[in-house]
């Protein structure tokens, strides 16, 4: 269960980054590109950088954990219910 709520922790930014992004456009448009100010430009390319680069660690991890769990929960089921979900080697078709 903990594992799975960390899961959960760890898809919650996704949401948010896109509304970060959306307030970036902002800065760029009206510093960056209209008024010329290389500070701004640096600004937003870094923050930019940010945003994606916390998304994908965040996505990663996520999807990394829900693997585990899924693997866990298939396991358990193959030793709980061996006639329902037969247990085969990786890559072998299961008997029908």
């Amino acid at each position: 269960m903990g594992v799975l709520l960390v899961a959960l922790a760890l898809v919650m930014p996704e949401g948010p980054d896109i509304g970060n992004l959306g307030y970036m456009i902002k800065p760029v448009f009206d510093q960056a590109l209209a008024g010329g100010s290389q500070s701004a430009r640096v600004w937003v390319a870094m923050a930019s950088f940010a945003i994606f680069n916390i998304r994908a660690v965040a996505s990663m991890a996520h999807d990394v954990l829900l693997a585990c769990i899924s693997q866990r929960t298939a396991d358990s089921a193959c030793l709980c219910y061996p006639r329902y979900a037969p247990c085969s080697a990786a890559g072998s078709v299961p008997p029908r």
